[in-house]
This record gives C-alpha cells, structure tokens and sequence, in this order.
C-alpha cells in the first residue's frame, strides 16, 4: 500500500520489516534460556542418577555463533520479502480491491 502513496523502496521494507527485529531478537534471547534451563533441569536433576551422562555447560562461543546465524538467516528472508516487495506492481496493487 506504501508503494501506491509514492513512497520508495526502503521507507516500505523499513516499516514494514524493522519492528519485527526487537521481537526476533527477545524471542531468540527467551528461547536461549529455556533451552539452557532445560537441558540444565534434564541432564543434572532428572538424569543425575544415570551413569555415563556427559557434563553440560553453557558454551557462550556457540552462543555467538548460533546468533550470527540467526542473524544471517533473519536477514536473508528480510531480503527475499524485499525482493517480491519490489516485484509487486502499483497496477496490481490497485486492481486487488
């Protein structure tokens, strides 16, 4: 609808696109935690008593490593929603309702 009013490519992708980045960015940071909680509650209270289960430990290198990756990809898909943004033509826009 942006595209019809004029306005260009980048003020389209930034407002549509840029509020969901705190979001990703929390829903990373939460699912980080549950997950490290989990396995923490897993492996040193339910499996205590089992032998031969390896020590868990938060690994912060692949922390930064995994968040480089989610980075990547969130970007990647950012790009590819641009790209069929950009492709949508003003006629097409107006003919859908």
């Amino acid at each position: 609808m942006m595209k019809t009013f004029g306005y260009p490519l980048t003020q389209c992708v930034l407002s549509v696109f840029v509020g969901f980045v705190p979001f990703a960015l929390i829903g990373f940071a939460i699912g980080t935690v549950y997950q490290y909680g989990l396995l923490t509650l897993m492996v040193n209270i339910i499996f205590k008593d089992v032998g031969e289960v390896p020590d868990y430990s938060f690994n912060v290198k692949a922390l930064f490593i995994t968040l480089a990756a989610f980075i990547a990809c969130y970007a990647s898909i950012t790009a590819l929603y641009t790209a069929k943004i950009n492709k949508v033509s003003v006629k097409e826009i107006m003919l859908e309702n």
